[in-house]
């Protein structure tokens, strides 16, 4: 396992090499092309801690995450990037906690050909469209048409995820991967509207709307989606989501409801990500808003003052399993504090009350960040 490990690693070094030493060969020259080349870098540590009742255990870790990455020069439109995340485990509460958090991954390594309004990359990248983020191995075309259009073509063959608290290796979507179609149209005065259509080949296909509107005192989404799914043993899904929130000075307020579909839930949506759920990642915490027939209420309150955020966000979570009416409420305070240039810190409590209070939990998560 080592070994598949280390070979693992070499093939990344070597494909990261071929990047940056071939495609720059392209240029005027070697040189120009690595001294325009754009380097960035970050460190964070992370520290992880969940309380449960007995006689669950608690579970926690704490990490340190580097980031590097390069992006060279573009010589006739062409440029190529690379990135990489190492996250090593410093403690951990019981062995194997860590587990899903530690690794190397090479997380962008691509081609990217820029004329005008046109716009194409072709390898490793990182997405965030409705429903389809983190890293991917795809080929991805966007483009800006008239009337304030922007247009966004996809496929997907493969999607990591790579961050300070979890690193999963490229897997495959389906037996065919995934193909996107996104559009954005800013024609009128402070509103987004977004369509989007997603399709899985055997899997599942979806369509989806948001609609945004903001100006510099209050705003509002509106946003629904659903699948439908092409495996018999999955239910088709649906979820809508509705927001207001306004702007008081410093502070700003935020009110949403989640509503999934009785019978699917969300469906397959979220199989390569999400927008919408407002929580912070469900990974090593309960959370039921996607479930079925789930009703979520949420409201956040932020401060914001020079180099200080400060949020609370209360959400409670209707929702049936087993044929039984269940809820679930969450109470989250976090504290950001820009430290210095390109020093920043987080502090994040959450008190989870499950339907059964057995499954109580309280979740800290400590963040200190630096960036290059």
């Amino acid at each position: 396992m080592k070994l598949l490990t280390y070979n693992k690693i070499k093939k990344n070094i070597f494909v990261s090499l071929l990047l940056l030493v071939v495609l720059p060969l392209y240029a005027d020259s070697l040189s120009d092309a690595l001294k325009h080349s754009k380097i960035s870098a970050d460190l964070t540590l992370h520290s992880l801690t969940i309380s449960k009742k007995s006689p669950m255990r608690d579970f926690g870790f704490t990490n340190s995450s580097l980031g590097l990455g390069v992006e060279t020069e573009k010589f006739y439109g062409v440029s190529s990037a690379i990135s990489f995340r190492a996250n090593h485990n410093l403690k951990e509460r019981y062995r194997s906690d860590a587990t899903e958090a530690v690794g190397t991954l090479l997380t962008t390594a691509n081609l990217q050909y820029k004329n005008g309004s046109i716009n194409i990359i072709a390898g490793r990248q990182e997405l965030e469209l409705e429903w389809f983020e983190d890293y991917h191995q795809a080929i991805v075309a966007m483009a800006n048409i008239e009337n304030n259009t922007n247009l966004t073509l996809g496929y997907s063959q493969k999607i990591a995820d790579a961050d300070d608290d979890e690193i999963s290796p490229f897997e495959k979507i389906g037996e065919d991967g995934a193909f996107v179609l996104d559009i954005k149209n800013s024609s009128l005065d402070n509103v987004i509207l977004n369509p989007y259509y997603m399709f899985v080949p055997k899997m599942f296909d979806a369509l989806g709307l948001k609609a945004e509107f903001d100006n510099d005192d209050y705003g509002m989404t509106v946003h629904y989606a659903k699948s439908e799914e092409r495996d018999r043993e999955m239910r088709d899904g649906d979820i809508f989501n509705l927001e207001a929130r306004a702007k008081f000075g410093d502070f700003k307020l935020h009110y949403g409801l989640i509503k999934t579909d009785k019978e699917g839930g969300i469906g397959s949506l979220d199989e390569m990500g999400d927008h919408i759920n407002p929580l912070e990642d469900g990974e090593y915490e309960i959370n039921s808003v996607y479930e079925k027939n789930a009703k979520s209420e949420y409201t956040i309150l932020s401060y914001e003052k020079d180099n200080l955020l400060f949020s609370t966000m209360f959400r409670s979570t209707e929702y049936y399993l087993d044929g039984i009416e269940r809820e679930e409420k969450e109470l989250d305070f976090s504290i950001e504090y820009e430290i210095g240039e390109n020093i920043e810190s987080e502090l994040l409590y959450a008190k989870i009350f499950a339907d059964d209070s057995a499954d109580d939990q309280d979740k800290v998560i400590f963040l200190l960040k630096f960036e290059l």
